[in-house]
């Protein structure tokens, strides 16, 4: 019986390697954005204490990749301050964006649709203040602060 049993394993593991059907792998989905580690480091910084200063070096593609990476940690305090203050550019306030509900927030399917490609966009900088990352036929819209710092402005998707 022992002899059968074995017999019947070993043809079961030739068939199955003389098989000619190859075994596919569903390719792993990269993430819509990566934050670099200096890009993680200045995000974990600002988010502990909604500091401008942090994000005072920082391209306006890293503040884009910061805005995303907050929504889709659903940090929407840091995402708030992510946005432009620069008069007449402040769309909402912040009492506001905090009750929005959760069907109107990013979530993993929308970056997807929305986002995807954004870290090979192109940035136009219209004026001294306004400025326009271009992709996939998709802008997305910064504003310089008058401190001098490249933030989200608000509906930055064009």
């Amino acid at each position: 019986m022992n002899k059968l049993i074995l017999v019947s394993i070993a043809c079961l593991i030739f068939l199955v390697g003389c098989s000619n059907e190859k075994v596919t792998k569903t390719p792993k989905k990269e993430p819509v954005i990566t934050l670099t580690s200096e890009e993680r480091e200045i995000y974990n910084k600002f988010s502990l204490d909604l500091k401008e200063e942090h994000l005072k070096n920082l391209s306006p593609l890293s503040i884009a990749k910061l805005y995303i990476n907050a929504g889709l940690e659903r940090k929407y305090e840091v995402e708030y301050a992510l946005y432009t203050d620069r008069k007449n550019y402040v769309r909402w306030s912040k009492e506001d964006h905090m009750k929005f509900p959760d069907s109107d927030r990013l979530n993993k399917s929308i970056a997807e649709t929305i986002y995807r490609g954004i870290e090979q966009a192109t940035f136009k900088q219209k004026n001294d203040f306004e400025g326009t990352l271009i992709y996939n036929n998709k802008g997305f819209q910064l504003i310089k602060d008058e401190d001098g710092i490249w933030n989200v402005g608000f509906m930055p998707i064009q």
